[in-house]
């Protein structure tokens, strides 16, 4: 009679069983998915694009569009903010890949489970930018 590993349950036939190719793919499967999780793996970044909107937060109107950027920057020091659509995986570590030689991309908030504020300094380019990369979490 067939028993299982105990931590993946990979199915160990007994010696009695005969071949059964189903069983083998099955405990291949299980040990691919294991090693793939188990992995840091950074998958392709996402781009703020050429024709990103971006809007200028002043003190006439940052209590209303962004409150919450006021308290962690009374200063404005990155008062340009731009939404950007992600599809990284739920349990994901999203992380900043700012480019060489690029200025004026500063910090990011998570605004929804699939979307992300960046904000922005004066020097904002306009063009696109591969901003972010997705860690398997």
């Amino acid at each position: 009679m067939a028993t299982s590993t105990t931590h993946y349950s990979l199915s160990k036939p007994a010696d009695s069983d005969l071949a059964d190719n189903t069983v083998f793919n099955s405990n291949f499967d299980k040990i691919d998915d294991a090693i793939y999780n188990a992995t840091s793996k950074y998958l392709p970044g996402f781009t703020i694009a050429a024709t990103a909107t971006w809007t200028q937060l002043t003190a006439d109107n940052v209590a209303s569009l962004d409150p919450d950027y006021q308290e962690a920057d009374p200063a404005l020091s990155y008062p340009w903010f731009t939404d950007v659509t992600y599809t990284c995986a739920a349990d994901d570590i999203i992380e900043p890949m700012w480019p060489a030689n690029v200025e004026g991309i500063g910090p990011y908030i998570k605004v929804t489970a699939n979307k992300l504020r960046i904000y922005a300094d004066s020097n904002k380019n306009g063009t696109a930018l591969t901003a972010f990369k997705c860690k398997k979490g």
